[in-house]
């Protein structure tokens, strides 16, 4: 797939993509075409492909949205691991993405007919209609657990990924590598404490990656913009003594004993 005119945003600030580098993958056996920084949905986005997956009941399109792992609009398979969120998925040399829940493809899907009896499907009608008379619920019920859920698990074959346990002991753990997250964990860190910084994105900075306005900041400088101050603190964290960075985790869970759970790819 080439990319089309127009849908590519041309270079600007802040941009984590390299023009320089390309990438190559497949998308459901076509070839696709990114760059370096792409996420697997800026790149299908950029070849032309605005519908990526379908609805879990009835079937509608449905494109990107949030953009930020927030939703489930741009699931697709990749690698043979389902539901993976492709808006903040990096695209890697020779990875297979393909779409789910939608036959034969994601642009005609065969099973959006049911769009159409949308008046007769309202929330948990399956719950409500099949219960009485009881054998009923026994003949529906596996066309229900066979059509539940959107991407699909080989269970013949090994997990693709094989995930290790680690266990780390810090002071102060902080969630968020934004401007407010590496300044608490630079004062953390300045009274001689372990600090683990924990981040979901690949790069911190937060929201200040994207900010042109000029910053005032004394302690960083004058006349800086918000990407100028976003690199300028993480320079610090990255210089700091005792501060630990996760980037690419997310924290899914606080339990006893202060036990924060972070998954890391």
């Amino acid at each position: 797939m080439q990319p089309i005119e127009g849908l590519r945003l041309s270079p600007r600030p802040g941009q984590l993509i390299d023009r320089t580098q390309p990438v190559a993958f497949t998308y459901n056996g076509n070839a696709v075409t990114a760059f370096k920084g792409d996420t697997v949905a800026s790149a299908l986005f950029a070849s032309g492909i605005t519908i990526f997956s379908r609805s879990f009941k009835y079937h509608r399109p449905r494109g990107l949205l949030c953009v930020s792992g927030r939703c489930a609009n741009c699931l697709v398979a990749v690698d043979g691991v389902p539901n993976v969120r492709a808006c903040t998925e990096p695209v890697r040399e020779g990875m297979a993405v393909r779409s789910q829940n939608a036959w034969p493809n994601v642009n005609f899907d065969l099973a959006s007919i049911l769009d159409r009896f949308d008046w007769a499907m309202p929330v948990g009608f399956y719950y409500k209609v099949f219960h009485q008379p009881k054998f009923l619920w026994k003949l529906v019920q596996p066309i229900i657990r066979r059509v539940g859920g959107l991407g699909k698990i080989d269970i013949t074959e090994d997990p693709p990924h094989r995930h290790q346990h680690v266990n780390m002991h810090a002071d102060v753990t902080v969630i968020g590598g934004g401007p407010a997250g590496m300044s608490a964990a630079l004062a953390a860190a300045r009274d001689g404490v372990r600090v683990t910084l924990v981040d979901e994105q690949t790069t911190l900075g937060g929201h200040l990656r994207f900010d042109s306005a000029i910053h005032n900041i004394t302690s960083l400088g004058k006349g800086l913009t918000g990407m100028d101050v976003a690199q300028r603190l993480a320079a610090q964290v990255k210089q700091a003594p005792g501060i630990k960075v996760l980037t690419g985790a997310s924290a899914f869970g606080w339990y006893s004993d202060n036990l924060v759970g972070v998954l890391t790819a």
